[in-house]
Order: structure tokens, then sequence, then C-alpha cells
């Protein structure tokens, strides 16, 4: 799309992410190394609350995660991950620097999955990005089959839209599960390994 001359002008741009994040820090790479008067539109789309706000499922947990006094989940704010989110968003800018927006969609980082899902659904749902990032993913073993078939529904009506995907492809090449269930054996990335995905290494 740079390459193109006209930068991602007239093109919407979306990223999946899973925690909060300081929108001043993107303001402040963009002027970097863009100009003082770049500034993309990031429009926030919250599901289950989003990270900041959470509105956890019944049965479920909602980071943020980690030492107390939130060992075991609770519904509290969760910028745990902001840096993650905002790399995301600086990745989409600097392909497309003059791109119309960024959508932002955003939900708690869940114990089970489920606001994951809701997440891709409402994008799908949505159809408003031209292309959707995520560099959140799990390896397939920890993701499970039943959230990999609910997220492909989500995946299918986006490429019958014409809503490109993509995914990374992992932080632990072929060994995928070594930062979650520490399973040692060859493994890949989910969604980056699903059919309507296009994985990004």
């Amino acid at each position: 799309v740079y390459a193109s001359g006209d930068q991602g002008q007239g093109t919407t741009l979306a990223v999946f992410e899973l925690s909060g994040y300081t929108a001043t820090d993107v303001t402040t790479y963009e002027q970097q190394f863009f100009g003082s008067s770049e500034q993309v539109p990031l429009v926030d789309i919250n599901v289950d609350g989003g990270p900041v706000t959470p509105v956890c499922p019944t049965g479920d947990q909602c980071g943020p995660f980690g030492p107390p006094p939130c060992a075991n989940g609770c519904d509290s704010a969760d910028y745990s991950g902001d840096i993650e989110v905002v790399a995301d968003i600086e990745q989409q800018i600097a392909i497309a620097p003059q791109v119309d927006r960024v959508l932002v969609y955003n939900a708690p980082n869940d114990a089970n999955g489920t606001t994951e899902v809701n997440e891709y659904y409402r994008i799908a749902s949505d159809d408003l990005a031209a292309s959707i990032s995520s560099s959140w993913g799990l390896c397939e073993q920890d993701a499970g089959l039943s959230l990999i078939e609910a997220e492909s529904v989500a995946f299918m009506q986006m490429a019958a839209q014409g809503q490109s995907m993509f995914s990374a492809a992992g932080d632990t090449g072929a060994f995928d599960c070594l930062r979650g269930s520490g399973l040692k054996s060859l493994t890949v990335d989910d969604p980056s390994s699903q059919p309507f995905v296009t994985a990004v290494g």
C-alpha cells in the first residue's frame, strides 16, 4: 500500500486487541516519523466492555492476570499488553500513513476465549475494515478445537466479504506451545493456522 503512492488513503484498517493502551503514545510515534501534522484517527470499538471496563462473561475470568491482587483473574482495567497494542497500531500506520482511520477492536483478555471469539464476530459483523491485523494468538493445542471452530466462522465471513485477515505466526517458531502449556512438540499458532487467515512471520 505504501509503495502505491496513496499510502493507504481511502482505506480503513483494523487491529484485534486484548489490552488497554495509551493513544498519545501512537501520536508521539506518528509525529516523530511522519511529521507534526500526522495523526491518523483511531476509533476504539470495545467488545464485552473492552479491557479497561470489562464485562466478563459469566463463569469466565478476565485479566489482568499475574501477581496479586489479580493472581486468579479479576474484572479491572487491564493495560498489561499496552506495548503490543501500540506496536500493532504503529505497524499499520507505518505501512499506510495516510489511511483514513484505524479501528481498534478491543475486548477483555479472558481465560476461555469467549471474548476473543466475540471480538472476531464483531469485526466480521461490522464489515468496516478492508484489512484486519492481529498479533494475539495461542498454539492450536492450547486453544482447543471448540475455540478454533468458533473463530473459523468469523474468518469465513470476513473472506466472503472481501476482508483480509492477517495474524502473527507466533513467538516461538515451530514450537508455539512453549510460551503457553509448555508442550515441546511441533505446534503452530492459532488463528494464523486458519485457512482464511494469512500468517505473517
